[in-house]
């Protein structure tokens, strides 16, 4: 049986760590990332090994390659275009973009105090949802 795998692509450390923490709970395998360009590289990298992530959560405001290039990039490449993904942000999120990450078809949250519950309890229904596989 293959293990659910998220992708956590964040600049600050420490939201990275406890993110992974909580999601290392629910047995979940975790890769992180400290900016887009990174993320898209580990992207690159986990198709070539063919272990996809069943989740990507992705900070809006980072260096290099913000949070929009990467959701473009993945929504662009057919490999990666129907991940479930996870804007979080820490910046105030305008009408404006809450619609684009509608269009996008993506979930999001505040980088607030409940943050890491709800991506802990999104991932987790991510993980319900997923077929099992004969292994």
């Amino acid at each position: 049986m293959t293990m659910f795998r998220a992708l956590i692509v964040d600049d600050d450390r420490d939201l990275r760590e406890l993110i992974a923490l909580r999601l290392g709970q629910l047995d979940v395998e975790v890769a992180q990332a400290a900016n887009g360009q990174k993320a898209l590289k580990a992207l690159c990298e986990a198709s070539a090994e063919e272990q996809p992530f069943g989740v990507i959560l992705l900070d809006v405001a980072m260096p290099v390659i913000d949070g929009w290039q990467v959701l473009e990039a993945l929504k662009a490449n057919p490999l990666w275009q129907n991940t479930p993904i996870i804007m979080v942000t820490g910046i105030a999120t305008s009408a404006e973009e809450i619609t684009r990450m509608s269009n996008y078809g993506v979930l999001y949250t505040d980088k607030g105090s409940d943050c890491v519950q709800f991506v802990s309890s999104m991932v987790g229904r991510l993980m319900e949802e997923q077929p099992s596989e004969v292994g």
